[in-house]
């Protein structure tokens, strides 16, 4: 896939906010990242003046809700296309 127009392209990482214990016990961690979510860089369009915050491959944070997010229909794999102002 490839963005254009200054855009970056995250695949969404789904992580478990649960938390087990030595125990066995499966304790709901709801505040591990409040207000975030983990993606993986797959994509970013190039600007020639500028060098993009992160680099295809690494893993980032993001806002919940920032972009626009889209499944692709080939792997169901949820993906997010976000500006490299936001």
């Amino acid at each position: 896939m490839r963005v254009v127009n200054e855009k970056i392209l995250v695949k969404i990482i789904k992580e478990s906010n649960n938390v087990k214990t030595a125990s066995g016990l499966v304790v709901p961690n709801t505040g591990m990242y409040e207000g975030l979510e983990k993606a993986k860089v797959i994509a970013i369009d190039k600007v020639a003046d500028k060098e993009p915050p992160v680099k295809v491959g690494e893993e980032c944070l993001i806002y919940l809700g920032c972009g626009k997010e889209f499944t692709n229909p080939s792997d169901g794999e949820k993906y997010r296309v976000i500006s490299l102002n936001e």
